[in-house]
């Protein structure tokens, strides 16, 4: 009998040691289903936004499109940045950074032109550059977008400035990427800005540090994210134009 006992006790301690190890390795997997459930509503969302904001862009190529002269309220935005904003031709190039706040950015620059893919690359901007001055769409404000999948030295970068053309004012957006290469984008960035008295940066991923307005992807903003990269834009760009 006092066998029997002993080997129940046995038994029933071995069930709750079971249990009490079961229990983390539970929430564990609880916390995974949750993550990836997580990340799939991202991915579907990321995919959503891509498609839309892919044909805002695609649409501001268009050839005959007229001038728009309509003035939107921008919350964030003072009269005199909505009216220069809104006045102002500008040309934006770029990866899905851009794609991201395309939707964004067509309504404080209405008559801004975009050129924007998911995979875009320094490398692929000659092609791109000799597409928009074929079609007239190259103005004389040029915001870059690049770093998210690739990195690319100095001297590649300088070439495609001066494709560009050095009388351009031509804005520079450090890259958010969490790519192993993102100081280094943003190193050549600053190293190009300080040669060229035309070329300035646009210091969004020191901005936009600590806040909570990103994906887990780095390169895509979320909604409020969007706004808040499309007015630092605006506010920079004004106060670096505005005297020109």
């Amino acid at each position: 009998k006092i066998m029997g006992l002993l080997n129940e006790k046995t038994a029933y301690g071995k069930q709750i040691l079971f249990g009490i190890c079961a229990v983390p390795l539970i929430i564990l997997a609880v916390g995974l289903v949750q993550s990836t459930s997580k990340l799939s509503e991202q991915e579907a969302t990321l995919t959503e936004l891509i498609h839309t904001n892919q044909t805002i862009v695609d649409n501001t190529q268009q050839t005959d499109k007229k001038l728009l002269k309509t003035i939107n309220n921008v919350v964030g935005l003072t009269r005199e940045e909505t009216v220069f904003s809104s006045n102002s031709s500008i040309t934006f190039i770029g990866d899905q950074s851009l794609l991201a706040i395309a939707n964004e950015l067509t309504t404080i620059y209405p008559n801004a032109v975009m050129h924007a893919t998911p995979i875009a690359q320094v490398t692929d901007l000659a092609s791109t550059i000799n597409e928009l001055k074929a079609k007239n769409q190259l103005h004389d404000t040029v915001v870059l977008m690049f770093g998210a999948n690739s990195a690319f030295t100095k001297g590649q970068l300088e070439r495609e400035l001066k494709r560009i053309g050095m009388e351009k004012q031509i804005f520079l957006v450090t890259t958010t990427t969490s790519k192993t290469w993102r100081d280094d984008v943003n190193s050549v960035y600053a190293a190009v800005s300080e040669k060229y008295s035309n070329v300035h940066v646009l210091d969004w991923n020191e901005y936009s540090k600590d806040q909570d307005w990103f994906y887990s992807r780095k390169s895509y903003v979320t909604e409020v994210g969007a706004h808040e990269e499309a007015l630092f834009f605006a506010k920079k760009i004004y106060e670096t134009l505005r005297g020109n």
